[in-house]
């Protein structure tokens, strides 16, 4: 989970939310889980909006295994949901960020304030209502990331079966699941083919 560390007390509408159902920040405001109004509203607990689809989870889990056993020594991957302090009013959550191993030699207790090499994620988990759509949100998260320094953001939308490569300077990629795409030289992979070793079957819009 993600908060600021700044102690800020947000409210919305005249009532208060609590930080647990904080995802992100981002320029100084709170980006809330999806599904936290369920929370408030005592419709859903806040475990079961943590959660990951079935699909979501198990992607996640075969891109680990392909990376753990392709990257190189000199490169290690970041657990899932992991904190990244950008300023002080950006601190943003990462699915699957690489980062060289002599970035992060010094561990602390406090979020990451260096970036990635590579950051995939997995689908938006963010409560997007304060933005104009999904769409929006993904833009200026991915391009905060690429400000920040992060080289490559590949982005993972299960539900259109996409993925959309960026990098600074460059024109975004949008390519299918069947695409062969690449992490860095001599690391590449396809998500369809991940799924069909796996065993997995997907249905589009399933």
């Amino acid at each position: 989970m993600v908060v600021s560390e700044e102690k800020i007390s947000y409210k919305k509408k005249s009532r208060k939310i609590p930080n647990s159902l904080i995802y992100e920040v981002i320029d100084g405001k709170p980006i809330y889980r999806k599904g936290y109004k369920d929370v408030l509203n005592k419709k859903k607990t806040l475990e079961e909006i943590m959660g990951s689809s079935s699909l979501q989870a198990i992607l996640i889990g075969l891109i680990n295994k392909f990376l753990f056993k392709n990257m190189p020594d000199e490169y290690i991957i970041g657990g899932a949901e992991m904190g990244i302090h950008l300023e002080l009013k950006d601190n943003l959550s990462m699915d699957i960020p690489i980062f060289s191993v002599e970035q992060i030699s010094n561990l602390t207790t406090k979020y990451i304030n260096v970036p990635p090499k590579i950051l995939i994620e997995v689908d938006i988990e963010a409560d997007t209502e304060n933005f104009e759509n999904d769409f929006d949100y993904y833009f200026t998260k991915t391009q905060k990331l690429l400000d920040f320094g992060v080289e490559k953001v590949i982005w993972i939308f299960t539900g259109a079966q996409k993925v959309i490569i960026s990098t600074p300077n460059q024109e975004w990629r949008t390519v299918d699941w069947n695409t062969s795409i690449e992490v860095m030289p001599n690391v590449v992979f396809c998500i369809a083919e991940l799924l069909e070793k796996g065993g997995f079957k997907i249905e589009k819009g399933k």
